[in-house]
C-alpha cells in the first residue's frame, strides 16, 4: 500500500477550511484504497489530543519533512508557526526532493483588504522562494480541484487522473465538484454561454412536458365519451405540436451538453497543464498567461502563448546553450593548460 502524507498548515480562522480538505481526503481513500493507494492528513490540532494552546513545535516540523505533500492556507492571518513549517518544508524540498508544497489563499469578501503581512508573504513566496501561488479560492469545489491535481501530479497520474463529464469534475467515476464553481469554467464566455443555452432549454423542457401531461388528459378525457368532435381534433393537433417541439428541444439539449463536455475538458486539460509547469517554471509569460486562464480568457491567454514567439525564445536559449557549451570547453582546456603550467612550476621547485 503506497500512502502519501499531507500536511496541513493554516492558522485557526481557517478550521471549517481543514475540515473539507480532511473530509476529501477520506472521500478519495474510499475511491483508492483498493487500488493500493492511501492518504493521511496531518492537522497540528490533531497531533496531541491534549492541546491546550501550547503547540510542540519540533514534533509538528518533523511531521512536515516526513509528509509527501505540504498544503498552507492563509486568509487574513499569517501565524509565526505556519512561517516556520514552511521555511522548514521548503529546507526539506532542497535537501530531499519532498514534500510538494502548495499555497491556497482564500478569496477576501467585500470591503476586505489585504493585510500587509499578507503582501510580504506573498512576495517572499514568488520572488525569495521562487514559487507558484494558486489563485485565491472562494469555493471548497476550487480547493478541491487542487489538491487533486496536487496529487495527480506527485504521482504521476498513474491512479488518480480527474476528468470532465458535462459541468461535473470526476474523480474515478465520482463527482467531486462542479465546474459552476471554478473561476476558470464559470469566468470563460462560451462555458457560460452554453451552461446558460442548457438551462433556457431545460426549463422550456419542463413546461413542455407540463404541456403535454395536461393536454394527454385532455385528450383522453374527449375520446372516453366516444364522440369525434372537432374540440378533440384541436387538442390532439396541439399535443402533437408539444411532442415535436419536445424532441426538437431534446436534439438541441444533447447538442448543448456535448459541447459543454467538449468545452468543460478542454478546460480542464489546461488546468492540468497548467499545474504541471506552473510550480517549477517562473516566466513572466506564463504567469500572465494563468492570469488570464482564471479569468476565464482563453482566447487571450492562447494569443499571449503565441507558438512563433515561443519559438524563437526557444532558439535563442539553445543558442545560449550551445555558447555556454562552447565557453565552458574553451574554460576547461584554459583549465587544463593552468594545471600543466602549475604542474611545471613544482617541477622547478622540485629541482
Amino acid at each position: 500500500m503506497k500512502t502519501i502524507r499531507i500536511f496541513i498548515a493554516s492558522s485557526e480562522e481557517l478550521y471549517d477550511d481543514r475540515n473539507v480538505i480532511s473530509l476529501f481526503i477520506e472521500q478519495l481513500n474510499e475511491i483508492y484504497e483498493s487500488k493500493g493507494l492511501q492518504f493521511k492528513v496531518v492537522r497540528w490540532e490533531n497531533l496531541n489530543p491534549a492541546y491546550k494552546g501550547l503547540r510542540k513545535q519540533s514534533e509538528y516540523n518533523d511531521k512536515v519533512r516526513n509528509s509527501q505533500l505540504f498544503i498552507a492556507l492563509f486568509y487574513h492571518k499569517v501565524g509565526m508557526f505556519t512561517l516556520e513549517e514552511i521555511s522548514v518544508a521548503q529546507e526539506s524540498l532542497k535537501e530531499t526532493g519532498s514534500p510538494a508544497i502548495c499555497f491556497y489563499i482564500k478569496s477576501l469578501r467585500v470591503g476586505e483588504k489585504e493585510k500587509e503581512e499578507m503582501r510580504l508573504l506573498k512576495d517572499r513566496i514568488l520572488n525569495e522562494m521562487k514559487h507558484f501561488i494558486e489563485k485565491p479560492y472562494s469555493h471548497p469545489d476550487s480547493l478541491k480541484l487542487n489538491i487533486v491535481l496536487q496529487l495527480q501530479r506527485l504521482e504521476n497520474g498513474n491512479v488518480i487522473q480527474a476528468k470532465a463529464e458535462e459541468d461535473k469534475i470526476m474523480v474515478d467515476n465520482i463527482c467531486i465538484g462542479s465546474l459552476n464553481n471554478i473561476s476558470f469554467a464559470n469566468r470563460n464566455k462560451v462555458f457560460r454561454q452554453i451552461s446558460d443555452a442548457i438551462e433556457y432549454l431545460q426549463n422550456e423542457l419542463i413546461m413542455l412536458r407540463n404541456d403535454e401531461k395536461d393536454l394527454e388528459e385532455d385528450v383522453q378525457n374527449l375520446k372516453s365519451c366516444g364522440i369525434q368532435t372537432e374540440k378533440l381534433q384541436r387538442k390532439q393537433h396541439r399535443l402533437d405540436e408539444v411532442r415535436k417541439r419536445i424532441s426538437d428541444l431534446m436534439l438541441r439539449l444533447k447538442k448543448q451538453k456535448y459541447e459543454l463536455n467538449m468545452q468543460s475538458k478542454s478546460l480542464l486539460n489546461t488546468a492540468i497543464q497548467i499545474n504541471q509547469f506552473s510550480i517549477d517554471n517562473q516566466s513572466q509569460r506564463l504567469r500572465t498567461a494563468i492570469d488570464l486562464f482564471e479569468k476565464g480568457e482563453t482566447e487571450a491567454a492562447d494569443a499571449l502563448l503565441d507558438f512563433d514567439e515561443i519559438a524563437d525564445e526557444a532558439h535563442k536559449h539553445i543558442s545560449d546553450i550551445h555558447l555556454g557549451a562552447k565557453l565552458m570547453e574553451e574554460s576547461i582546456n584554459a583549465l587544463k593548460v593552468n594545471i600543466y603550467q602549475l604542474l611545471l612550476k613544482a617541477k622547478k621547485f622540485e629541482k
